[in-house]
């Protein structure tokens, strides 16, 4: 009988110990199903991170592109702006000399009128003599 005792207590042990590891592998097993649940969730996350970050690298692509552009653009802009400063510096040049042309051109003529006015006075002077010259003859 103490046999038995011993057998039934040792099979009740085992039947505890029995329990505790199934407890334990049903608790790890659920931790390896969570685990792999978080896995899946971190593996889609990735998957859509790079997605994310290929977008965004196309699009910096696309900005670095437009900025290229706007660079050549804004060069090509500065050119015209400098020759179209050039081009008003020269023109307002021609033009200084113009109205120089034109204001020493203008002193000549007023000079010329005023030596016509005093030419005109002499020659009425001298036909008004000469009239009367022929009255006396």
């Amino acid at each position: 009988q103490e046999k038995k005792k011993t057998a039934e207590e040792t099979l009740c042990e085992s039947q505890l110990s029995m329990d505790n590891l199934k407890r334990t592998n049903d608790s790890q097993q659920m931790t390896i199903v969570e685990t792999g649940n978080r896995l899946k969730s971190s593996e889609k996350s990735e998957i859509e991170l790079k997605s994310c970050l290929e977008k965004v690298s196309a699009q910096l692509d696309g900005v670095k592109d437009e900025l290229s552009k706007l660079g050549v653009e804004n060069t090509k802009e500065k050119k015209i702006l400098r020759k179209y400063q050039y081009d008003r510096q020269e023109m307002k040049k021609r033009m200084k000399s113009k109205v120089e042309i034109i204001r020493k051109q203008e002193e000549i003529l007023a000079s010329k009128e005023q030596e016509m006015s005093g030419l005109q006075f002499k020659m009425e002077s001298l036909f008004v003599d000469a009239q009367k010259l022929q009255q006396n003859f």
